[in-house]
């Protein structure tokens, strides 16, 4: 270590300038070198020149008497420390300048050697100490905005005192929004900000309550208001003789996404987007516990995609892989959001119909989806056809059972619909087209003109035909104009070519007429008002 030490003096009073001197040269510890200025101007020049160990500065200069500017020098000057000397009056001042960042001060008039010495070496030793703990705290900072977690210090009021860079993105905040201001008025939910001010007195006087040392999960809002799942480990510590806690905060918002896509993994067909069979029995349990407690009906429609193995056969897996995506996307159209809808095997789905009191809700939506059926068919150029064998079941409150007795009455009515199915096609080799199709059978209200001859009556009608009650009958493979009259005088102009006509014997001598034709040439906009009245007489039945 050098035996020197280089003092800058600025100061503009001469006789003060030889006092300082006279001590200093008369100290036997060390040599003191000293470097004189009588403005401040002239002192910095020098400071940038020199390695000056500490700086005495006089707070009357000629260009320097304002106190308020003291902090901007302290800065200009760095790590070297400053002892500020002052007239007997100005004590206060002085005082003031030590809070202000100078290390020490000096009363003109009262400084003898010891004192002069001491204020030296504490100085120095005083801002060596501060330099080392701004670093320490420079380096805990930058170790702190490194951590991807946020990391909050409140002090026993809750109010924020410390707000490191992670915590920024985590809120949205910036640290001087934060600083002086309480936490929980600004980010958590109204719960946590009640518990959190009913403890706070437990808290201030002991430094626990029931969070610290734990990890939570809780819900967090941002500075524009959005809310979001966070996870939270608290600690406590003391300061100056008062409880503080820090709090690691981290966004789980990705974790959870993450949780919910292996929980949706676990219970979802990975091919059809359904919920696969685990899903569809742990959803339909909880919904015939709440049914038989609420003593309401549900039904269960068992569906069969018909002829998969033969798509498979003939086409491929890739296209039975298509035809089944393409029966979910019809099962998502048809059924509502709250309708349970799964595929619990190969070519099998379930849909669970909750929430209905209409107990001939099965015909109902057994209808719109072999309507919805026959639309995608029509609609989209595949090289097989869409069609289902389904079957249903009621869950009765007064007679309560599980899903998987569900399942089985429905599954049992299903293969009964497939037999006919397998029946129908050995009989007719058109069935499999008709079926795509289904008739909706029309009681009254729908008139029809055929070739402009009016007094047909409609007697049931499908995307694909028309079948008519006529005056006298038609040639078979005759195309027409078809006038269809609504119940409420709406008109659609469908052409269909006759592919059947008969003759029925009603007895006692009188006859009536009934024809079948097929729809041919039809624009999109005729399809969709067939699809429309198509539509409003299912869901009247």
């Amino acid at each position: 270590m050098s035996n020197e030490l280089h003092i800058l003096l600025i100061e503009d009073n001469p006789g003060d300038v030889r006092i300082i001197k006279e001590l200093l040269r008369e100290a036997k510890d060390r040599v003191y070198i000293i470097d004189q200025a009588g403005t401040l101007k002239a002192g910095l020049e020098i400071l940038l020149s020199s390695a000056i160990d500490v700086i005495m500065l006089d707070l009357n200069l000629p260009d320097f008497c304002d106190i308020d500017s003291l902090e901007s020098v302290i800065t200009l000057v760095g790590d070297v420390p400053v002892i500020i000397m002052t007239g007997l009056e100005d004590e206060t001042t002085a005082i003031n300048a030590v809070k202000s960042g100078a290390q020490d001060y000096l009363v003109k008039g009262q400084v003898g050697r010891r004192l002069l010495l001491r204020s030296i070496h504490y100085s120095i030793a005083r801002k060596k100490a501060e330099v080392q703990l701004r670093a320490s705290e420079t380096r805990a900072r930058a170790i702190s905005d490194s951590s991807l977690d946020g990391i909050i210090v409140m002090d026993g009021d809750g109010v924020i005192t410390y707000f490191n860079k992670a915590a920024e993105r985590v809120f949205g905040y910036a640290e001087h929004e934060v600083l002086g201001r309480k936490l929980h008025d600004m980010m958590v939910s109204e719960e946590a900000r009640l518990q959190y001010y009913r403890k706070l007195p437990v808290f201030s006087e002991t430094g626990q309550c029931e969070v610290i040392g734990k990890t939570l999960e809780l819900t967090g809002t941002k500075k524009d208001g959005s809310n979001f799942p966070l996870e939270l480990s608290v600690s406590s510590f003391r300061i100056n003789n008062k409880w503080h806690s820090a709090g690691t905060v981290r966004d789980i918002t990705r974790r959870k996404q993450l949780e919910e896509q292996l929980r949706m993994t676990a219970v979802t067909d990975d091919l059809t987007g359904l919920f696969n069979r685990r899903g569809f029995f742990r959803l339909a349990e909880q919904q015939c516990k709440l049914a038989d407690r609420t003593k309401r009906r549900m039904s269960l429609l068992y569906i069969d995609l018909n002829d998969m193995k033969t798509i498979n056969d003939t086409l491929g897996h890739d296209a039975g892989d298509r035809a089944l995506i393409d029966s979910a996307a019809i099962l998502k159209k048809t059924f509502r959001e709250s309708d349970i809808l799964a595929r619990i095997g190969g070519d099998e789905f379930a849909v669970l119909l909750t929430e209905h009191s209409d107990v001939d809700i099965d015909s109902i939506v057994i209808g719109n989806l072999r309507t919805s059926t026959g639309i995608f068919n029509r609609g989209n150029k595949r090289d097989y056809t869409i069609s289902f064998s389904i079957g249903s079941a009621h869950f009765d409150p007064a007679n309560p059972c599980s899903t998987g007795d569900l399942l089985l009455r429905a599954d049992a009515a299903m293969y009964k619909d497939k037999k006919q199915y397998h029946e129908q096609r050995l009989k007719n080799t058109s069935w499999k087209e008709t079926r795509s199709h289904p008739r909706i059978g029309v009681t009254n209200g729908y008139r029809a003109a055929l070739g402009g001859k009016n007094g047909a009556i409609v007697k049931n009608i499908s995307l694909g035909g028309i079948c008519l009650e006529t005056p006298e009958i038609v040639s078979p493979d005759s195309e027409y104009e078809i006038k269809i009259v609504t119940p409420e005088n709406e008109t659609l102009h469908p052409r269909g070519k006759v592919v059947w006509s008969r003759q029925v014997n009603n007895g006692n001598g009188k006859y009536s007429y009934e024809t079948g034709l097929e729809f041919i040439r039809l624009d999109a906009d005729l399809e969709n008002s067939l699809v429309k009245l198509i539509s409003g007489l299912t869901v009247g039945r």
